[in-house]
């Protein structure tokens, strides 16, 4: 999803030097429901495995049904077939979270920025127990 994100002219909801979310919840909503308008390109008001795998495609991804099939397992929270607003949302909402841990766990010097020798260190940590 950081790539729909990327696709919609958006930000991540996170500032750096540790900070979550600078922006409103009025803007958050609006950042969320531009990216699943991207995706709903028929705007029926869910998105489902063909949305998900045409907008993936549209980013050149590949694997895309791969990924909008791990999508539906993750989203589709009362198994309906479909992903509704509220879904997405919650999904977006884990993702990010992730994602902000993950940055903060390689921003060893808590500067907000992710140094050279600090992704190298990551990087060569990656995988080990």
């Amino acid at each position: 999803m950081v790539e729909v994100a990327a696709a919609a002219g958006v930000q991540a909801g996170f500032t750096g030097a540790g900070d979550l979310v600078s922006e409103s919840e009025e803007e958050r909503e609006k950042r969320v429901r531009r990216m699943f308008s991207l995706l709903d390109q028929r705007q029926a008001g869910y998105l489902d495995r063909e949305q998900i795998e045409a907008g993936l495609g549209a980013l050149s991804l590949p694997a895309r049904r791969k990924y909008a099939l791990e999508l539906f397992d993750v989203c589709d929270s009362n198994r309906d077939g479909r992903i509704d607003l509220p879904e997405f949302r919650r999904y977006v909402d884990a993702k990010e979270r992730e994602l902000y841990s993950l940055f903060k766990n390689i921003d060893v010097s808590h500067d907000g920025v992710i140094e050279p020798e600090e992704m190298r260190i990551a990087l060569s940590t990656a995988g080990r127990c």
